[in-house]
């Protein structure tokens, strides 16, 4: 049937001809959001830690490196007076970014990988499904079939047209 013996195995079929991107490749973006999004927490973190403040009227250097040194388990007596609060002496400013909480929400992400990948919270082990009704157990056992007969029916058929044109050669 065909001059040259390859077979290509795609799990989907493209408009554009036979070279297709992957199906990874319909979900970077949201890869490197995600990415984007943990980088930027751990500068947070850092920023954090490395930028504390302290109000030199009440506490020492001192006293401050005390605090901040180490979690060494032992008690440390501060110079302040007995009126001021110790989050009133010393503590950190958060840094810009972190005001705008709600564009680190990784889910909008997730969400669409799931819908470009056909793949839910059950299926990636994310969520278990132990407390459902039988009929709602079995949807989503149906559903996970479905997904994964779809794969080995595109690998079934990819195997017979190499055994077709093995029995032809």
């Amino acid at each position: 049937d065909t001059f040259f013996p390859f077979y290509p195995l795609t799990f989907f079929e493209s408009p554009n001809g036979p070279l297709t991107v992957g199906e990874v490749t319909y979900y970077l973006d949201q890869q490197d959001a995600i990415n984007e999004i943990t980088d930027e927490m751990r500068r947070v973190r850092r920023w954090a830690r490395r930028n504390i403040f302290y109000n030199s009227n009440i506490l020492s250097q001192e006293d401050a490196a005390a605090v901040l040194n180490g979690d060494d388990g032992t008690a440390r007596g501060l110079n302040v007076p007995p009126e001021t609060k110790l989050s009133d002496v010393i503590g950190s400013i958060p840094p810009p970014s972190i005001q705008f909480e709600k564009m680190f929400d990784k889910e909008l992400s997730y969400a669409a990988i799931d819908r470009i990948s056909s793949v839910g919270k059950v299926m990636r082990g994310e969520e278990l499904r132990t407390n459902t009704n039988k009929a709602s157990a079995q949807g989503v056992q149906q559903a996970s079939n479905m997904r994964i007969d779809e794969k080995a029916d595109q690998i079934e058929d990819w195997l017979g047209s190499i055994y077709w044109g093995i029995a032809q050669l």
